[in-house]
């Protein structure tokens, strides 16, 4: 049987693929037991049983599932660690017999610790590729931001130049009907244009208040954008 296990984000080894064993995937290594032996020294083990079918002795006699999972039936296994960046134990590799007068020799050890080392070098080029699939998205994510600024930037610059020119053709009207006051109070009395004239500067003042709204959402949006200006005509 084949058993592989690594160390999850709760830095608990954990059994990821197996093939040979059932009820072990997912199940944690057990505290003491050979895989979180392997995982702190780093070094591989050998255990050989007597080629008779009695357990493999070794650390923990009869565990030789590096889940630490009780298998009296298997013979022989090699566990060896999987190596990451840093010499930094990712997992542990397991190799296990149950037949019957079934060994390892050392130079099984040495081939399981070779495919353990390509385990770990394999995973660490997965890790390498995620890495630059997530700058990759967070530069696509950062060339729409910067897209959806200038677009924002071209909106601001849109609206408030017309704004602009709203507010100061209103300014002007307020100051010709100031200087025609007189003329448009004797309008009103000989033609009775009371309720017009009286109605002229409420809607100027709600001309005006609706333009200083406009001029808060401009520069709300220049902000945004940082363009670190305010008002309607700047």
């Amino acid at each position: 049987f084949v058993s592989v296990m690594l160390v999850g984000e709760e830095d608990v080894l954990r059994t990821v693929a197996n093939v040979g064993l059932e009820g072990v995937k997912g199940l944690a290594a057990r505290p003491g037991g050979l895989g979180e032996h392997v995982r702190s020294t780093g070094t591989a083990r050998l255990l050989i049983g007597d080629g008779r079918g009695t357990p493999a002795s070794g650390l923990n006699t009869g565990v030789v599932s590096a889940a630490g999972v009780a298998r009296p039936d298997v013979t022989a296994s090699m566990l060896a660690p999987i190596m990451g960046p840093g010499e930094v134990v990712r997992g542990v590799l397991t190799v296990g017999k149950r037949r019957r007068h079934a060994l390892f020799t050392p130079q099984d050890l040495e081939v399981c610790s070779a495919i353990a080392t390509l385990l770990g070098e394999l995973l660490a080029r997965a890790d390498a590729a995620k890495d630059a699939e997530d700058m990759e998205r967070k530069l696509i994510a950062s060339e729409r931001l910067t897209v959806l600024g200038e677009l924002a930037a071209g909106v601001v610059h849109d609206v408030a130049s017309p704004l602009g020119a709203v507010r100061a053709n209103l300014e002007t009207l307020i100051g010709h009907l100031a200087e025609l006051r007189p003329l448009l109070e004797a309008v009103e009395a000989e033609h009775g244009l009371t309720p017009v004239l009286e109605d002229l500067p409420a809607l100027l003042c709600e001309t005006y208040e609706g333009l200083f709204r406009a001029n808060d959402v401009i520069r709300q949006m220049r902000q945004v954008v940082r363009l670190g200006r305010t008002g309607i005509g700047e």
